[in-house]
């Protein structure tokens, strides 16, 4: 006949859990040193019953979190502030599967080329700087929802970039300048909203992004970092 015990409200039944599922203590015998019984089979049957319990909440938040992202990755693709590989292809070709294929080739590139990278610093004295400045740069291009102002998180490996100028030649140290400048330069309040608007939307700062990275991988690659 079931009892009370077996009734009780969800926090009672997750203290049962707690305590049939805790590890055994020394001590809780009947005599000093002594180890607490194992979980019968009863016990064990009831403690997965009331798993969904403990777990069911955080679940609720996880799927609410995961319908957010993906109803609103497609609209931000397209939006100006879009710095991602993805926000590329969606800006010039618009969203839809052509730009999809596109931007998943290229972020395939790039993860493969950072790989590669750092599988070659593992040769090195000294790898750690640069495998953690190129993995923190290419965030905010690789995932679909890479916000400009992320970008800030690019800061070691322009700082490398900048001690290692020697190891390029002067035409892609004017190439880098240029695109440091119209990343760090364009602003609202000086371009106005038509100009800032058309030069977010053209993603040159994406692609300026995306040269500084294949400099940095080209470092490793000289091993100079």
């Amino acid at each position: 006949m079931p009892t009370d015990r077996d009734h009780g409200p969800p926090d009672q039944k997750r203290l049962r859990l707690l305590k049939v599922a805790s590890p055994p203590r020394l001590g809780d015998g009947p005599g000093l040193g002594t180890l607490s019984r194992p979980a019968s089979g009863l016990e064990v049957l009831a403690c997965r019953s009331e798993i969904p319990l403990v777990f069911s909440p955080n679940l609720g938040q996880l799927h609410d979190w995961w319908t957010v992202v993906s109803t609103s990755t497609a609209p931000n693709l397209a939006g100006q502030d879009n710095v991602s590989i993805a926000g590329m292809y969606a800006a010039w070709m618009g969203v839809g599967a052509s730009s999809g294929a596109l931007s998943a080739a290229t972020v395939l590139i790039v993860l493969g080329a950072c790989a590669w990278a750092v599988w070659r610093g593992s040769r090195l004295a000294s790898p750690d700087y640069l495998d953690a400045a190129l993995l923190l740069f290419v965030m905010p291009l690789l995932s679909p929802q890479g916000w400009d102002y992320v970008l800030l998180m690019a800061t070691p490996a322009v700082m490398l970039l900048f001690d290692r100028l020697d190891e390029f030649p002067p035409a892609v140290r004017g190439i880098l300048f240029a695109s440091l400048a119209v990343a760090g330069l364009s602003v609202w309040d000086v371009l106005g909203r038509e100009p800032y608007r058309a030069l977010k939307m053209s993603r040159v700062i994406t692609v300026g992004a995306l040269f500084e990275v294949a400099l940095v991988i080209h470092l490793r690659a000289r091993r100079a970092a």
